[in-house]
């Protein structure tokens, strides 16, 4: 069934890693679970330069799939002081076929496996790319919230270019703030568990022409497939959950979150 001839609901995973080694099924596999839950396409994020090559070259075969490129914050520390460097690499990945984002990019201070000066380095390279280019920034930010507000505001006040804050779990500020600029916000399967009483309530703020939903696969598998690795497929239970949470019908979640994501990442029509 195509894009056009699906009558059921339509969902977009903005974020996830097909090509990542914890992933328990094939890419193919991914894809047709996904198909069958109605996922009509999804976008796979480039971590490293490395990694952006190779992904590139894996979804120009694959059927419903798009890629970003970029440089993860946690592997910036070998890049510190190449900002400019990386910048022309991104530059030259952005122009292939099927590249609808930059990043993902940001900044974290929770795990503190990057300096956060070449963190903010290779952040503010991918800005400067997104800006050129004008393709969505997709944006990592994990303790770190007024750093982050403060560097895409550097950017956004000298040009507006598409950013999306990418498995939300920050605070009612950062939505706010972001929001505020412009920023999509990107629920993933966190927002399903219990213990996330604070982002359940942020995420009953979000404007509809805002909200987006992901998976971060392998990682963070919704409520009801907690453990297990995640897959494409699975954004369905955190829309399903959102919709709910948010007092809407599951229809208007669905095709809201698909018209941003149509919107944000340019995608006209289904590879």
């Amino acid at each position: 069934m195509t894009y056009d001839e699906m009558t059921a609901p339509i969902l977009v995973d903005t974020h996830c890693h097909l090509d990542h080694e914890r992933m328990a099924v094939t890419p193919e596999d991914a894809l047709a679970h996904a198909k069958n839950a109605g996922v009509a396409w999804m976008v796979s994020i480039g971590t490293s330069l490395a990694s952006s090559d190779k992904l590139t070259e894996m979804v120009a075969d694959l059927e419903q799939v798009y890629c970003s490129v970029g440089v993860h914050p946690e592997g910036t520390n070998k890049h510190q002081g190449e900002g400019d460097s990386v910048a022309k690499s991104l530059q030259q990945l952005a122009q292939r076929r099927d590249v609808v984002a930059i990043g993902e990019t940001g900044l974290d201070y929770y795990y503190q496996n990057a300096l956060p000066e070449a963190q903010e380095e290779l952040f503010h390279a991918h800005c400067e790319v997104a800006s050129d280019t004008n393709k969505a920034l997709v944006v990592h930010s994990r303790d770190a919230e007024r750093d982050t507000v403060r560097v895409l505001s550097q950017h956004l006040a000298k040009k507006k270019f598409p950013v999306i804050i990418h498995c939300f779990t920050g605070s009612q500020w950062l939505a706010d703030a972001t929001i505020e600029m412009g920023c999509m916000i990107s629920m993933s399967g966190i927002v399903t568990f219990k213990s996330a009483r604070d982002l359940q309530e942020t995420a009953k703020t979000i404007p509809d022409g805002h909200l987006l939903i992901e998976t971060d696969a392998p990682y963070l598998a919704p409520t009801p497939m907690r453990g297990k690795p995640n897959e494409p497929a699975y954004v369905r239970h955190t829309a399903e959950f959102l919709a709910h949470l948010r007092g809407q019908e599951f229809d208007h979640l669905a095709n809201i979150t698909t018209e941003n994501a149509t919107k944000i990442f340019q995608v006209g029509h289904v590879k």
